[in-house]
C-alpha cells in the first residue's frame, strides 16, 4: 500500500494517490499541505462524487503506517529529523549544489555534514552549479 510515501503495493485506482501526492509535496511554485489538510481537499471530493471513499481510506491507513515506522525508526535512532531543513530563500550567493538524485538544490556554502532533505543522499555527491 502507501503510494503516496512512495512504496509498491496497492494501486490506488485510476491515480487518484497522485491527487494526494500533488497536495502533500512541495513544487517549485508551492508549499506542500499537511496530511491533515490534503484529506480534508480529498473527503470534500468524495462528498461531491469525485473520488471514492475507499482510496481516501487507504490512503490514510498508509499515512498512519508510514507515521508509525517513522516514530519506531526515531526510537531506534534511525531518523533523519536531524537532516537540515529547507534553506530559506534568500538572494542568490553565487554558490549553489544540485543533487544528482533528486535534483533538490542548496544556495550557499554546502556544510561538510549535509544530508539531503528529498532522498537523504549526503552532500559529497553534490555536483556545484556555476
Amino acid at each position: 500500500c502507501c503510494y503516496p510515501h512512495k512504496r509498491h503495493g496497492k494501486n490506488h485506482g485510476n491515480g487518484r494517490g497522485d491527487i494526494y501526492q500533488a497536495l502533500v509535496e512541495e513544487r517549485p511554485y508551492k508549499d506542500g499541505l499537511s496530511h491533515e489538510v490534503a484529506m480534508s481537499i480529498l473527503q470534500k471530493m468524495a462528498a461531491e462524487g469525485q473520488l471514492d471513499t475507499d482510496i481516501i481510506e487507504d490512503i490514510h491507513k498508509c499515512y498512519l503506517t508510514h507515521q508509525k515506522e517513522m516514530e519506531e525508526a526515531a526510537q531506534k535512532g534511525k531518523d533523519r529529523t536531524d537532516a537540515p531543513q529547507k534553506e530559506q530563500k534568500t538572494m542568490y550567493t553565487g554558490k549553489a549544489w544540485k543533487c544528482p538524485v533528486c535534483g533538490y538544490v542548496y544556495e550557499g556554502e554546502l556544510p561538510e555534514d549535509f544530508i539531503c532533505p528529498r532522498c537523504e543522499q549526503p552532500g559529497s555527491i553534490f555536483e556545484k552549479i556555476d
